[in-house]
């Protein structure tokens, strides 16, 4: 069930009229209707709570202390709370979960989709060309905007009180936590990443490319379950990286991990699913998240419950730093480059007079619009979609280790291979990033795989015009 609600912002009582717009379960005092996954008193949640919270505790907590309780809130959450004058939207600290929301006066709608939003406020859609325009040329600007004018994003780790003018304000920023007592950092990474598998573990299949912060998580999902699905996605075609021999050796050591592998050539991404992901999501999606789609649902024929994702190990455990040498070396910044490139293996990835704090807080920051899309399309298909790697404990302790902790030896991403040193030498010691994953993420990384860059280009020019003419139709509806 999606989070949604209304609210009238001058005080009148909702009508029967107005309440027909949400489903019959909805929640409702005075000016105000809820409805969510979770409902408890006036919270209306989905929302996955961390350490041993409840709902109800959490209610509690908001009553308590108001928008001074998220902070403490640990999982991966959208929520709407009523205090029987105001209303309050939150989002959790990376953005797990996408809450979006709409001012029509006297109206205020929201939903944690945008399909949803814009059936509950009968809005007709115009299209927010900029946003658009950002979005289909690979980039990410326009952080609370939406492809919809008058849709906002509430971001990450902010909460909104709903009222005129509105102005969301963030609660939480990227912090370092506490250094362990031991100074043991690879055995507090793994002690702080099993933690984290452990909360998402029930019922959960994991996406598996063979790599290194995927094979952690099977680690620790193979010492908590029985049975453990796994999915990789099979390259079309043969060469460079697409043998899967770190996948077999996994294989081999975890006998529970129960594996299919799915092929890439069942799925085309021309047509059929991109047409049927706008009328679904309300918004257009990179073409390659056909994949994506297609490892969750073959996890979900597996019996799993939720899916697991390694995404973003390379911003936080298994961080390497070589992200600042690559903006500079993209922005043709050569005397900066060079003089990183001089003092490798490890001062380098750390640009000279900018803390890799903030190279690693900069990327957290980030509006996960990326993370919307996977989750929206896991809840499509009846499931949740976790990533153990932006827990907010294993990022707050990422963000505490000292730099040269991730690069040893002149080996990147070392915090993480010393913390799983029992995974097969075969993942531990190998150094490509995708591992034995689907065949366009390895041919563009190739010098050859220039036209699949453009192919991909070509793919979002297409898509965009179907979009804009969708728009143009009235949008998503329902048969």
């Amino acid at each position: 069930m999606t989070l949604q609600g209304l609210l009238r912002l001058d005080g009148r009582e909702l009508g029967p009229k107005e309440r027909s717009l949400l489903p019959a379960q909805a929640w409702s005092q005075g000016p105000v209707s809820l409805v969510g996954p979770t409902i408890v008193g006036g919270l209306a949640a989905w929302a996955r709570f961390d350490g041993g919270s409840r709902p109800e505790q959490v209610a509690e907590r908001l009553a308590l202390r108001g928008e001074r309780a998220l902070p403490d809130l640990l999982g991966d959450f959208a929520l709407a709370w009523w205090n029987g004058r105001r209303l309050l939207l939150a989002r959790d600290q990376l953005g797990i979960r996408p809450l979006y929301y709409l001012f029509r006066d006297p109206y205020f709608a929201f939903a944690s989709r945008l399909k949803t939003l814009l059936d509950l406020a009968r809005f007709e859609p115009r299209p927010d060309r900029r946003y658009l325009r950002a979005e289909f040329e690979f980039r990410q600007g326009y952080k609370h905007h939406t492809p919809f004018l008058g849709i906002r994003r509430l971001m990450p780790g902010h909460f909104l009180w709903v009222e005129s003018p509105f102005r969301p304000r963030r609660y939480w920023w990227p912090a370092p936590s506490a250094a362990p007592s031991t100074r043991d950092w690879a055995g507090e990474a793994r002690r702080l990443l099993a933690l984290a598998v452990r909360d998402r573990a029930a019922g959960a299949g994991l996406m598996l490319s063979g790599g290194l912060d995927s094979s952690a998580l099977a680690a620790v999902l193979c010492s908590l379950q029985e049975q453990v699905p796994a999915v990789t996605a099979v390259p079309v075609h043969a060469g460079p990286g697409r043998d899967r021999t770190a996948v077999g050796h996994l294989l081999g050591q975890y006998p529970n991990l129960v594996h299919r592998d799915v092929d890439a050539r069942e799925y085309r991404a021309d047509g059929g699913w991109m047409e049927e992901a706008f009328e679904q999501l309300g918004y257009p999606v990179h073409p390659t998240y056909f994949m994506d789609r297609a490892l969750a649902r073959a996890l979900v024929e597996m019996g799993a419950n939720s899916v697991m994702n390694g995404f973003f190990g390379d911003a936080t455990l298994s961080y390497s730093g070589r992200d600042s040498l690559r903006r500079l070396l993209a922005k043709g910044a050569w005397n900066q480059s060079l003089k990183l490139i001089s003092k490798l293996p490890w001062r380098s990835v750390f640009r000279p007079g900018q803390p890799w704090l903030q190279q690693m807080s900069e990327r957290l920051l980030i509006g996960f619009q990326t993370l919307e899309h996977w989750v929206t399309m896991a809840a499509d298909l009846g499931v949740e979609m976790t990533f153990p790697f932006l827990d907010l404990r294993v990022v707050e302790f990422a963000l505490s280790v000292p730099p040269q902790e991730f690069v040893r030896g002149g080996r990147p991403r070392s915090l993480l291979r010393r913390a799983f040193a029992d995974l097969p030498p075969e993942v531990v010691q190998r150094n490509d990033k995708v591992g034995y994953v689907s065949d366009y993420a390895d041919r563009i990384r190739m010098p050859a795989g220039r036209s699949e860059i453009e192919a991909l280009r070509i793919g979002r020019q297409i898509v965009s015009g179907r979009f804009l003419s969708w728009l143009e139709t009235g949008g998503p509806r329902d048969e």
